[in-house]
């Protein structure tokens, strides 16, 4: 099946990024599944830094009948603190853990993303025409075809 990655960034983003934190579980589920059907996507992998939404989400997916997959990567257990300011964790461990998710996630078919430079190293890192998203972007109208979306690395 095709696979949808989603990046969900929180803990420290309230000064940076204070709309990450204003999104709702509820409209973070809706615009997911929405992409999935725009673009094809019988799948989901979620990555955020924030473990007890990230596994809620997993949960609301499944039962939305998509197939998710995520990482078990070492995160702050203090959903408000970032994790690669947790003096506490392994700083190896914690990199090697950025660095396989946007492994991942740029091999998926494509992004949808709150703002985050960890979102803006996987659309790096992917193919040329991989389609992104973020969760402001307007409503997709109708799937995009393969390999397109609103936006692209080719349009930036």
């Amino acid at each position: 099946c095709r696979w949808l990655a989603m990046h969900v960034r929180r803990s420290d983003k309230g000064d940076e990024s204070p709309e990450n934190l204003a999104l709702t579980e509820e409209e973070i589920v809706r615009q997911a599944v929405h992409t999935c059907e725009a673009w094809g996507c019988g799948g989901i992998y979620v990555a955020s830094d924030d473990w007890q939404l990230k596994r809620s989400l997993c949960r609301a997916l499944g039962e939305r009948g998509l197939r998710v997959a995520s990482h078990s990567p070492v995160l702050s257990p203090d959903v408000h603190q970032c994790t690669h300011m947790d003096r506490n964790l392994d700083a190896h461990r914690k990199t090697w853990d950025a660095c396989f998710e946007v492994a991942i996630m740029s091999l998926c078919h494509g992004l949808l993303c709150t703002h985050s430079f960890l979102a803006n190293m996987v659309v790096y890192f992917s193919h040329p025409r991989y389609p992104y998203r973020t969760f402001w972007d307007p409503p997709l109208q109708r799937p995009a075809p393969h390999g397109m979306a609103q936006h692209s690395m080719a349009q930036a």
